[in-house]
């Protein structure tokens, strides 16, 4: 008898790892502005990864690593667990 394993853990909330970001620039008290500085990206690319306009690409999780020392596969998960989340709301809107 083969039974199917599921993944039961669908939380209701999954935060963009922008937002986890704006939590740390607000710790080290950072602008927006130094923070591009110290990531060598324009200003206007930071500010849509922070409202997760853009996705975190494996190049900005190593920046990421870099200038926060959070190794760049905490910024890969967030990044493609924030995604699946919003993939699922799509899916489950769609059935509905």
């Amino acid at each position: 008898m083969s039974s199917k394993l599921e993944n039961r853990y669908n939380p209701n909330v999954v935060s963009s790892p922008g937002e986890t970001i704006l939590d740390l620039l607000e710790e080290k008290e950072m602008s927006v502005e130094e923070f591009a500085e110290l990531m060598g990206r324009s200003r206007r690319e930071m500010e849509d990864l922070l409202a997760a306009k853009i996705e975190l690409s494996s190049e900005i999780a190593a920046d990421l690593e870099r200038v926060f020392a959070v190794p760049a596969h905490f910024w890969e998960n967030g990044e493609r667990n924030y995604r699946e989340f919003l993939l699922r709301q799509v899916v489950a809107s769609s059935v509905e």
